[in-house]
C-alpha cells in the first residue's frame, strides 16, 4: 500500500506538470501576472524541496520507508517534518495557477491526498525506528509547515 501511495504521487505530479503543456496555447497565460507569480511560486517550491532534499543528504529516498540514518531535525526540518512535500505542494499549486489550468489544479489536490497517504506510512516507520525521539519531534514540529 505504501508503494501505491508513491505511484499515485508520481502520477499526480506528472499530471500537474504536463496537463497545462498539452494545450495549444499553454504559453499564453505566462505573460499575465498570474503566470509570472505562478512561476515564481513554482521556483520557490523547487527551492524548498531541493534544499530539504539536500538537508537529508544520504538519507534521501523517494520510497515511503525512510533510511535509518538518524532522525533529521536540522535545516528545513526544524520547521517542517516534511519540507520536501511542502515544496512539492507549493510547486504544484503555483504551476497550476501559472497556467490557469483546472485539470492541473485537480491533480494538485490529488497530489496532496497522495502525500498525506504516503506520510501516514512514513510516520509509522519513523515512530518504529526512533520511538520517543520522533514522538517529541512530532509534538514540536508541524507536518508541512510550523502550524500544520
Amino acid at each position: 500500500m505504501a508503494n501505491l501511495a508513491l505511484l499515485l504521487q508520481t502520477i499526480s505530479l506528472s499530471a500537474v506538470i504536463f496537463l497545462p503543456l498539452a494545450s495549444d496555447d499553454w504559453y499564453s497565460h505566462l505573460s499575465r501576472s498570474n503566470g509570472i507569480f505562478g512561476l515564481l511560486g513554482s521556483a520557490l517550491g523547487l527551492i524548498i524541496g531541493g534544499t530539504a532534499a539536500t538537508n537529508l543528504g544520504n538519507a534521501f529516498t523517494i520510497f515511503p520507508k525512510p533510511k535509518r540514518q538518524g532522525l533529521k531535525t536540522e535545516g528545513l526540518y526544524r520547521f517542517s517534518r516534511n519540507p520536501i512535500y511542502t515544496g512539492l505542494i507549493v510547486f504544484a499549486f503555483s504551476w497550476a495557477h501559472a497556467f490557469q489550468n483546472i485539470p492541473s489544479l485537480i491533480a494538485s489536490v490529488v497530489l496532496v491526498i497522495s502525500l498525506l497517504w504516503k506520510v501516514s506510512f512514513e510516520e509509522r516507520y519513523l515512530a518504529q525506528f526512533y520511538g520517543d525521539q520522533y514522538s517529541r519531534y512530532k509534538k514540536t514540529v508541524g507536518r508541512f509547515t510550523p502550524w500544520f
